[in-house]
């Protein structure tokens, strides 16, 4: 039988491995964004087109090194996951790096099924029928060792420029699929950017600000770094 946390605890949880995520990215910010910037000095290797994301692999790269070398958490292989996974005992925790031009900047993350377990139901797209939308993630997964543990999911969000490479970076926690009753689903879900397949959506937008309006959740985004003083509002 499965014991769900209460949504007091499991919101608690979230906010720990959030604060550590914090602790750990803000804490090595120099190194985090100097490797981002190591593709500028093999300047052969830069693809000069708007349709391709210069720094996605690399800013996924430097994450999970960041968890592995500095944390010790094992890496959990799960066969739906985020771009990184670990094992932490009383959670999975599940980290995705999502990066974007930062003239592109908007209130809303894109996010795939393996990478949340928030909340299924139908998604209307603009000029077309609802679809349907199952995330791929569980709320909790039976573990051999510890039970029954939330699926958690964070996102590393990285605001760049062609000149600049890194302008912003923020961390994020999109709410585990148990707390449906604690966000409203029609304000904080979109239409994702892929077309539907077969009547089911393939992926899905967090509306970030709809998120936070949600008393006491606004802990969920926080800016880590910004090149300039006066950094634009997600």
């Amino acid at each position: 039988m499965i014991r769900y946390l209460a949504d007091e605890e499991l919101q608690a949880l979230e906010k720990k491995y959030f604060d550590i995520l914090e602790d750990i990215i803000s804490s090595n910010l120099g190194s985090f964004i100097s490797q981002v910037y190591t593709q500028m000095l093999i300047k052969d290797t830069l693809i000069k087109t708007n349709q391709v994301n210069q720094i996605e692999g690399a800013v996924e790269n430097i994450v999970e090194s960041l968890i592995t070398e500095r944390m010790h958490w094992k890496i959990c292989s799960m066969a739906a996951s985020s771009d990184s996974c670990f094992e932490c005992g009383d959670a999975i925790v599940h980290i995705d790096a999502k990066t974007m031009l930062v003239k592109a900047e908007d209130n809303v993350i894109n996010v795939e099924k393996n990478q949340t377990s928030y909340i299924e139901g139908d998604v209307l797209y603009v000029g077309k029928n609802s679809n349907s939308w199952t995330p791929n993630l569980k709320w909790y997964e039976n573990h051999t060792f510890y039970g029954y543990v939330p699926n958690l999911t964070y996102v590393v969000r990285v605001l760049y420029s062609e000149e600049s490479l890194v302008e912003n970076i923020y961390l994020v926690c999109l709410p585990n699929g148990q707390l449906g009753d604690v966000f409203n689903r029609e304000k904080i879900l979109n239409a994702g950017k892929s077309k539907s397949k077969m009547g089911e959506a393939l992926n899905i937008r967090f509306n970030l600000k709809e998120i936070i309006k949600v008393p006491n959740q606004e802990w969920r985004l926080k800016q880590l770094y910004s090149r300039i003083a006066s950094s634009r509002d997600v």
